[in-house]
């Protein structure tokens, strides 16, 4: 998976990689799936509607699959900056 395209394109340019492969932990199979058709290590990026005819879904519910997913890695890592900053790490 690629972990850096995800973070440039929820979080930033700046993320903490390790962070954000733990935040992409939280994420069910499905979630994670659909995570790494959008961003692919190699080759190019599935869209939504051919990643719904393998997963037996609408392209319409893969995008919500989607959205939710980014919401969780973009919570986790908000949460885990703000705890490190309120006890100085």
């Amino acid at each position: 998976m690629n972990i850096t395209s995800l973070a440039d394109a929820e979080i930033g340019q700046n993320a903490d990689l390790d962070l954000v492969k733990e935040c992409l932990g939280a994420l069910t199979d499905r979630e994670l799936q659909v995570v790494e058709k959008r961003h692919p290590a190699v080759g190019k990026r599935t869209t939504l509607f051919w990643i719904g005819v393998g997963l037996g879904v609408t392209g319409e519910r893969v995008r919500q699959i989607y959205v939710k997913s980014a919401r969780k890695v973009r919570r986790g890592y908000a949460a885990e900056m703000r705890y490190r900053r309120e006890n100085g790490r």
